[in-house]
């Protein structure tokens, strides 16, 4: 039976929870395993964060066309955290108990400030992503809600106002913390500027602008799908080429205040080119391959929370002292990764369709009254 869901959408988030994955593997393998691994590392989170706000954003958008209330933006609000929060929940007490964090800086993650403006703690490091995303969402209504109410924008132009407003000012702010913490490496990069809410909203925002061209300039949103695609594509692939062979230089001089300023916001809007495409690519029958990639694609949230702090970071650490007795290097590398990649995957469909789809199917039973 042909699905309602997008292939093109679902081959996107299942390539960046393999990037993930994939990225993590590192990790577990020596230099030589490394070297060959580099060519297929890419960031996946930033994928995620222009798919989210592609299709969140087409869906806060058509709900505010239809009724700009307090009671909108609150459903909106319930839908959101009903499909986000449980999951974070769950693995955030699974690894408070696992790891004996009792202490009183958890209480953060509770209200997502983990990494607002500070590089997050060593506990839970994935979270980092959900803070942004969580206050993201939690803003943009709000934002919107008062402009159109106060200053009596209408939504279009509230929408747009706020796309310029955030595509501005969060390289302004890298700028700042780029010069603050002089930012002259990869390794303090991903600390002070990649892993840092404020820092990423625009990464959401080039989705959303995806939302409001789609939605109100759809002609012009499919009129140019397939060169916008390979537009965004070559260049994606160029900055891979340049990744691979001239990392070393990447914040050499001027070069540090380019990848803190402008690369994000470079690479979410490469990314951003290639959804006109990928937002209406579909095929008329099934296959073994399309199920793969939607079963991947919906249980990538689940294979986020699971695969790091709580598969590498506990089980594999415990199942490697024990292994090393009985394999030598290089075959226990490819044990590790092995059982990485399986548990993290198997274990994340159970999580799915066990605790994760049931939540989910509480969403239409939860709804404000207008």
């Amino acid at each position: 039976m042909k699905s309602d869901r997008v292939l093109g959408l679902d081959i996107i988030r299942s390539f960046a929870i393999f990037s993930v994955l994939i990225i993590h593997t590192l990790d577990l393998t020596t230099t030589r395993l490394n070297h060959y691994i580099q060519y297929v590392k890419f960031d996946g989170v930033i994928y995620f964060f222009v798919l989210s706000g592609f299709l969140i954003g087409n869906i806060l958008i058509k709900s505010l066309e239809q009724s700009v209330t307090f009671n909108t933006i609150s459903n909106f609000w319930l839908r959101r955290w009903l499909r986000t929060l449980p999951n974070y929940l769950l693995f955030l007490v699974i690894l408070i108990f696992v790891f004996g964090e009792y202490k009183l800086r958890v209480f953060k993650y509770l209200f997502f400030l983990q990494n607002f403006y500070k590089p997050i703690p060593d506990f839970f490091p994935e979270s980092w992503s959900l803070t942004i995303e969580e206050w993201f969402y939690l803003a943009l209504p709000i934002v919107i809600y008062i402009l159109n109410k106060v200053f009596k924008w209408r939504v279009k132009i509230s929408i747009l106002f706020v796309l310029i407003f955030v595509i501005i000012l969060t390289p302004i702010i890298r700028y700042y913390m780029c010069v603050y913490y002089n930012v002259k490496d990869f390794l303090s990069w991903e600390y002070f500027i990649r892993g840092i809410a404020i820092c990423r909203f625009d990464s959401i925002i080039f989705g959303v602008l995806g939302a409001f061209v789609s939605y109100y300039y759809l002609r012009l949103w499919t009129s140019y799908r397939k060169l916008l695609f390979y537009l965004g594509l070559s260049g994606l692939i160029i900055f891979k080429l340049l990744e691979i062979n001239y990392n070393h230089i990447f914040f050499d001089g001027q070069l540090a205040y380019f990848m803190s300023v402008f690369y994000l916001s470079i690479q979410s809007l490469l990314i951003l080119l290639m959804l006109p495409f990928l937002s209406t690519f579909n095929v008329s029958s099934e296959s073994i391959v399309t199920r793969v990639i939607r079963r991947i694609s919906l249980v990538s949230y689940s294979v986020y929370l699971v695969n790091y702090s709580l598969v590498k970071g506990f089980i594999l650490v415990y199942m490697e002292a024990f292994l090393k007795e009985y394999f030598q290097t290089l075959y226990l590398e490819m044990i590790l990764v092995f059982l990485f990649w399986i548990i993290s995957i198997s274990s994340s469909i159970l999580i799915y369709n066990y605790f994760e789809l049931p939540v989910m199917k509480l969403r239409d039973r939860f709804s404000i009254s207008k």
